[in-house]
């Protein structure tokens, strides 16, 4: 009986690792002989990623789109990030301009600290128009910054994102004083651009370049940007999975149309901070394909994990680990935003209330995690108490022991001695115990989302990384993005054919139309719901017709389309991935 249970145990593992990852079998294409190479490191990685450069990249008008010089401002941004070597931090961003016969000069290298920022410039004179010009390349330190992570929860009380605007001013400042001591051969060209963190910094920086505003950010210092001659023909912003930084009404007017937003919509990181706090972009979104914005994903899908293939060739790294099949596509990204809208509104309550209550202590323990890589004891011992804590207390019984005054003096005391925490306030530490009551209520309250959410967590981990964006950019071109990125128009749509979710999944739907807002509705909310904004929450087993429609202002239809959703249990649809797996 035991070999019995040991051999179906087995088997049990092998369909689950099978099912967990998504049914692609591509091949590597071959490498290409003109091709560059840069290092970038990351946490723990470092490795070489091939890049092309030409002096042609540089269009005539930087206010349009340009793809290749996008997926250059990717590379550059990728190379960015601080190398592992502590004497040469800016070993690799060097290393990368050097290749391409740029003069290299970077700020703020040596420093890691809360809101800080580093600074690379590259400036080459090439041939433009008949004459010369002096091409820029300003690239924002965009990884293994360390403590500058923290900056990220500091969200402030004012118009822009404050960490970000912190980390913005000292880059200006960088830029100001480059300009002062450079004379520059002819028109001044610039591109800015940055990934993550550092895309929502380049993204300030432009806005404030565009607007004239920046003077204000250089304060009593003399301004020398001016000099440059920059309008918004000669310079544009490239940005890559920024988190939203703004909550200016202004952030979409015409006059910031020279920066480029590009965003993958199944990542969690330019979810944050919410638009449900009312955050957005300067500028453009320009958006990567998923299962809900074209009907040709597959394809989509097919080609980027060949691309993630050849790039991350003898790393290790599989393209199933880091990209979303179809299913999963309209799924788990559409999750990601229900769970995290649930999150921002039952337990941080309203931008305010973070703002006073939980920034400081969530601003100081993410920056000494992050930098000073505490390991997993520093963990334990503080967020890994409390997290545990959290994922165990499912029941009523544990959920009254979190709360119970003895269990959070555990709590306090554990936080405090640790390496992290012990220059946290007592208020502070209070506030970190009050977040994890809030946390625990949510997560039971919501279990259904949070574990069919957590099911794919590893999935949903591996998307924001710096080379799953460099896949999907080699892996489209222009057209490609204008396709995904055009207005709808003609009669009214839903995006797929048909919808299966999983048992307590949930899916979004999208029906654009100019002619009005859309309306949703489910045949049998007991078997799908489905909210105003398109996201239908599988209930039970069974079949429901979704309908999305359109009416006129005397409540007249004036167009629908329906859709059928099927709701599977797990186990069936775990047969079916193992199916699809074993037949090819």
């Amino acid at each position: 009986m035991r070999s019995l249970k040991r051999i179906l145990s087995l088997l049990l593992s092998v369909i689950i690792l099978l099912c967990v990852c998504a049914p692609y079998d591509g091949t590597i294409r071959a490498l290409p002989s003109d091709e560059l190479t840069f290092g970038c490191d990351w946490f723990n990685e470092s490795y070489t990623y091939p890049f092309s450069y030409d002096d042609s990249y540089f269009p005539e008008d930087f206010s349009e789109y340009d793809h290749e010089l996008a997926v250059y401002s990717i590379s550059a941004s990728m190379a960015s990030f601080t190398s592992f070597d502590k004497d040469d931090p800016d070993k690799n961003i060097e290393d990368f301009f050097d290749k391409c016969g740029f003069e290299t000069v970077s700020y703020g290298y040596e420093t890691e600290d809360y809101d800080t920022v580093g600074l690379a410039i590259g400036s080459k004179e090439i041939d433009f128009s008949g004459g010369k010009c002096t091409v820029l390349m300003i690239v924002v330190r965009s990884g293994n910054y360390g403590m500058e992570w923290g900056g990220n929860f500091r969200l402030g009380k004012g118009d822009n994102h404050l960490g970000f605007d912190i980390a913005k001013t000292t880059a200006l400042g960088y830029l100001n004083d480059y300009a002062g001591k450079n004379d520059f051969n002819g028109r001044v060209r610039a591109v800015i651009a940055g990934y993550s963190r550092g895309g929502s910094i380049a993204e300030l920086m432009a806005a404030e370049l565009d607007d004239g505003s920046y003077t204000s950010s250089l304060g009593t210092h003399k301004d020398n940007i001016a000099s440059l001659g920059l309008c918004s023909r000669d310079f544009c912003a490239y940005a890559f999975e920024p988190p939203q930084c703004t909550r200016s009404a202004n952030a979409g007017d015409e006059v910031y149309s020279n920066i480029f937003n590009v965003i993958n919509p199944n990542d969690y990181v330019p979810k944050f901070v919410g638009d449900i706090w009312g955050f957005t972009h300067f500028g453009r979104e320009l958006f990567l394909p998923c299962a809900e914005n074209t009907g040709r994903y597959g394809e989509y899908y097919e080609k980027v994990c060949t691309e993630f293939d050849y790039i991350m060739e003898g790393t290790g790294k599989t393209a199933n680990e880091c990209f979303y099949s179809t299913a999963m596509s309209r799924s788990f990204g559409s999750m990601i935003d229900y769970v995290m809208d649930g999150f921002s509104n039952d337990v941080l309550k309203s931008r305010d209330y973070y703002v006073d209550r939980f920034e400081s202590g969530a601003v100081f323990i993410a920056g000494q995690y992050l930098g000073k890589k505490l390991g997993a004891g520093d963990v334990f011992k503080t967020a890994g108490v409390s997290l545990l804590a959290a994922l165990i207390c499912l029941t009523p019984e544990n959920i009254r022991m979190i709360k119970s005054d003895g269990y959070q003096r555990y709590l306090a005391h554990k936080i405090s001695e640790s390496d992290a925490g012990q220059g946290l306030t007592e208020d502070e530490v209070d506030s970190l115990l009050e977040l994890l009551v809030l946390f625990t209520d949510y997560m039971t309250g919501n279990r259904d989302e949070v574990a069919a959410l957590v099911a794919q967590l590893k999935n949903v981990m591996y998307v924001h990384q710096p080379y799953v964006n460099l896949a999907w950019m080699r892996s489209v071109d222009a057209d490609d993005i204008k396709a995904i990125n055009s207005p709808s128009s003609g009669e009214l749509e839903i995006n797929c054919e048909s919808l299966t979710l999983r048992k307590n999944a949930v899916g979004k739907l999208c029906a654009e139309n100019a002619d009005g807002r859309v309306s949703w509705s489910s045949s049998d909310p007991g078997v799908a719901v489905v909210d105003s904004r398109g996201y239908v929450k599988a209930v039970k087993t069974g079949t429901a017709v979704v309908t999305a429609a359109i009416y006129d202002a005397e409540g007249g239809i004036i167009a629908t389309d329906s859709i059928e959703v099927r709701v599977e249990s797990a186990f069936v649809q775990m047969l079916k991935n193992l199916e699809k797996r074993l037949l090819g």
